[in-house]
């Protein structure tokens, strides 16, 4: 019936039932779900109000009572906050906030903090109310890096605001990425232009798998960010990963014609012949690559460009010809390529 009353709005009632058996503010539902979750998650103010009232009267006799409320978890490993922030109630969770000062930092399942998601949600002043509840963020906060969630929202001020708290949060890792790699990946200009004026060090810093920023950038075909890191750091050019694949390796491979484009363009009067026919462990070059995922239209570029080797092996003694020959599709473009190759 608590549950009931808080789903529905009815304060009055709630009051009522928890007066009366304290002990069903810890009861939970089939979702493992106390009452403050079902407050949270329908956004009655007034019910939380009370609820929280209720909490700090009872904890004043039960030590410990109120933390085991405040961070009771649902199935998802959600608590309360988790709930009002998921639901958009940010009047609920900005009182549950000052409610109880460590809730912000704790991990779901999902390794989502309340913080997290109201940095996601870009709660600039939630954010900052949250913050102001410790002093050593970087080991206060659990799970996925509060760093990345500024980027991810696109949140430079959110982003600022957090490096200028604490600056160590400049080496999380989320699934691997560092900070400037996932800028770099999703194509955030102001956020990698931010890190890039703050911490330049990053560019030669790889990920857990070996690619580096400008790798993550021309993957996913961000040129601007390419010409902000080249521009600061010209010699990224020659960075390889574990696979032995330098950028152009890594833009061919994924098919991304306007990185080539305009690294062929801006190095087009330069001796870049070593970067254009270099080979990874496997011996490919960015043609071969190309070539061995279908994409055609990066064919067509390199095979054009006089500076590429068309009878460059890799270790299998292929040629980008005999890749595209052993993996014949029937393709218009790619028939094309190849009838250039053998006129070669």
């Amino acid at each position: 019936m608590l549950h009931l009353a808080a789903s529905s709005g009815h304060a009055s009632l709630v009051r009522y039932l928890i007066n009366e058996c304290p002990s069903l503010v810890m009861k939970s539902n089939l979702m493992d779900e106390v009452v403050l979750h079902v407050a949270a998650r329908t956004g009655h103010l007034d019910v939380t109000l009370h609820l929280v009232g209720f909490i700090k009267e009872i904890s004043r006799n039960a030590v410990g009572v109120a933390k085991r409320i405040y961070f009771a978890k649902n199935k998802n490993q959600d608590t309360a906050l988790h709930v009002a922030l998921k639901e958009k109630h940010m009047l609920v969770a900005s009182y549950l906030v000052s409610a109880e000062k460590d809730l912000s930092f704790v991990a779901n399942s999902d390794g989502f903090s309340p913080l997290y998601l109201a940095i996601e949600a870009g709660q600039a002043d939630l954010v900052a109310a949250m913050c102001h509840q410790s002093s050593d963020l970087r080991s206060k906060v659990g799970g996925r890096s509060i760093v990345h969630a500024a980027l991810k929202a696109k949140r430079k001020d959110i982003l600022t605001a957090l490096l200028s708290k604490d600056a160590s949060l400049i080496d999380l890792r989320d699934e691997g990425r560092t900070c400037l790699s996932f800028g770099a990946s999703i194509g955030y200009y102001k956020g990698i232009c931010y890190l890039l004026d703050k911490y330049l060090d990053m560019v030669y810093l790889s990920d857990d798998d070996g690619l580096f920023p400008i790798h993550m950038a021309a993957k996913y075909g961000h040129v601007k960010i390419l010409e902000e890191i080249l521009k600061r750091c010209p010699e990224a050019l020659e960075l390889i990963d574990k696979d032995g694949q330098n950028v152009l390796h890594v833009a061919a491979r994924n098919g991304k014609l306007e990185p080539i484009k305009f690294i062929l363009r801006i190095y087009k009067d330069k001796n870049k012949n070593k970067l254009i026919n270099e080979q990874d462990v496997d011996g490919n070059t960015p043609l071969h690559l190309a070539t061995k995922n279908w994409h055609p239209k990066v064919v067509s570029m390199l095979t054009w460009d006089n500076r590429v080797d068309l009878k460059k092996t890799n270790n299998k003694g292929f040629t980008a010809l005999d890749v595209a020959e052993d993996n014949i599709v029937s393709d218009y473009v790619f028939h094309q390529v190849i009838c250039f190759f053998h006129s070669w």
